[in-house]
């Protein structure tokens, strides 16, 4: 009977993952697809529309938005960050979160504790993405101005995307990548040295399983902002990526093989800047 529950819950946990990863995907195609959807500013300088009150396209770069319209703005995308990374992260997290969801039914049943949610696991696990998220966009604001008023920068935006790539390839070869990816594979390691009891904890469990998947995601990230953060094609290969580093069972020497292709085609950019609007349109 208790193997049937669990069954059950496994299966109602999965289903609701990937609903909620479905319906952040339609929202994040809806508004890439808007004519006047939100602008989301790259490093390789391909135009977007923008969002209304973000200012005028100058020379291939985004002018300061008015600041009537900032906090909107940093809302809107906020709220698109969030989609993005429930569509793209959890269909790689799934195995934690059902082994949290089992754990803690166990130890409930064990000491007669009331049993702490499994969401409340999965929102201390977006409360990190979306202060990672809230780091990036004052970043890419800057990084906005910066372009606009420095002409070098501006003309070089190609080469800057290349470098990234080739900066993300290096970075899956590194310690701090093996020992994040590691972790992020290892849901019953994480879980026997890492667990908190209470809803506090499990909040706190969250918060830690998701700055590990930060650390090991971060560089493909980067790889986003550089070559389009609405780019349909890149999030689905991404999203792709991540779940073959973290799911399955050759995911470290996949992590390796995705950082050589990265520096390749870094390389190629840097030689051929012509590369950049057809791997980026």
């Amino acid at each position: 009977m208790q193997d049937s529950l669990l069954q059950r819950e496994k299966w109602v946990i999965i289903s609701v993952l990937l609903i909620l990863s479905g319906v952040a995907w339609a929202f994040t195609v809806y508004q890439a697809r808007m004519p006047a959807g939100m602008d989301m500013p790259t490093v390789s300088g391909q135009e977007a529309a923008p969002v209304a009150g973000m200012g005028e396209m100058h020379g291939g770069m985004l002018m300061a938005p008015d600041p009537t319209f900032q906090g909107i703005e940093a809302a809107l995308f906020l709220l698109m960050w969030v989609a993005m990374m429930i569509a793209m992260m959890f269909p790689s997290v799934y195995p934690m979160v059902l082994l949290f969801a089992r754990v803690s039914k166990g130890q409930a049943a064990q000491s007669g504790a009331s049993h702490v949610p499994t969401w409340i696991f999965v929102a201390g696990y977006l409360a990190i993405w979306t202060f990672f998220g809230g780091i990036a966009y004052p970043s890419l604001l800057g990084f906005r101005w910066l372009a606009a008023h420095i002409a070098w920068l501006g003309d070089h935006l190609p080469a800057i995307a290349a470098l990234i790539l080739i900066g993300a390839g290096i970075y899956q070869f590194s310690t701090w990548k093996r020992v994040c990816l590691v972790h992020c594979r290892s849901p019953f390691s994480f879980i026997l040295h890492k667990w908190r009891a209470g809803v506090s904890g499990a909040f706190r469990m969250g918060l830690e399983h998701g700055a590990y998947c930060v650390g090991c995601c971060w560089g493909l990230m980067f790889v986003l902002f550089a070559m389009g953060l609405m780019n349909l094609a890149w999030m689905g290969l991404l999203t792709a990526i991540i779940f073959a580093e973290k799911v399955t069972p050759y995911g470290t020497i996949f992590s390796r093989v995705t950082g050589g292709l990265l520096i390749v085609l870094g390389a190629a950019m840097l030689l051929s800047p012509q590369l950049v609007p057809w791997l980026t349109g």
